[in-house]
């Protein structure tokens, strides 16, 4: 799987002056896995976020700490299925690399 050109190309939409993206399916959350509910892990993942100038989520990874028991894992698949306003800068939609 070749990937996509626009995650490489990706800024960091406070550091060039963009607006930043907006959550448009903030209903959409990662599911707390009976693995983690069971082990009784909690605490927060940062994860490293692409969203491209369509709004789509391009790229997703785990970035800091890992809690494991598949925490990391349902946060990446929700924020793949989740879409957003695009940054704009300029006037123009551009793909940026965001921490959430």
């Amino acid at each position: 799987v070749q990937e996509d050109p626009r995650i490489a190309g990706a800024q960091d939409s406070a550091l060039v002056g963009a607006t930043p993206p907006v959550d448009l399916s903030p209903g959409v959350k990662p599911e707390y896995t009976e693995e983690a509910r069971s082990q009784g892990i909690t605490g927060t993942i940062t994860l490293e976020v692409v969203i491209a100038d369509t709004g789509e989520v391009i790229a997703a990874r785990s970035v800091g700490k890992k809690l494991g028991a598949g925490l990391e894992e349902s946060a990446i698949a929700t924020y793949k299925r989740k879409r957003f306003s695009p940054s704009i800068l300029d006037g123009q939609a551009l793909t940026v690399k965001v921490l959430i």
